[in-house]
C-alpha cells in the first residue's frame, strides 16, 4: 500500500520508516504524497487493529547544507499531530 503512493519504506518489528527523494521543484507535491501515505497507513492500521502513534512520529530532512537552506517545509501533518522536522532520530538503536 505504501508503494502505491510512490514512497519507499523500511519495516522492522514495530517500526516503519518512509523515505521520499525530494526534488526541490516538487517539494509541496512530494510532501503531500507523504502526508496522504501516512493518512492511508493510519487507516489501514486501524482497520487491522493496529495503531499509528502520531505523537511518536519523527520527520527528518537529509541533504547538503545548500539544499537544506532551500527547503521551505518545517513540518508535516500526521493524523492529528503537526510533526516538526528534527535533526536526530533513532533507528534500531543507532542515532542519526
Amino acid at each position: 500500500m505504501i508503494r502505491l503512493h510512490g514512497i519507499s519504506a523500511h519495516c522492522y518489528v514495530n517500526d516503519t520508516q518512509l523515505y521520499v527523494a525530494l526534488n526541490m521543484s516538487e517539494e509541496d507535491v512530494m510532501l503531500k504524497k507523504l502526508e496522504k501515505c501516512t493518512e492511508d497507513l493510519g487507516l489501514w492500521m486501524n482497520e487491522n487493529h493496529l495503531k499509528l502513534n502520531d505523537s511518536k512520529t519523527k520527520f527528518m530532512i537529509l541533504g547538503s547544507t545548500y539544499m537544506l537552506m532551500q527547503i521551505l517545509t518545517t513540518s508535516i501533518q500526521v493524523g492529528e499531530e503537526c510533526i516538526s522536522a528534527t535533526t536526530i532520530v533513532c533507528n534500531s538503536g543507532a542515532y542519526f
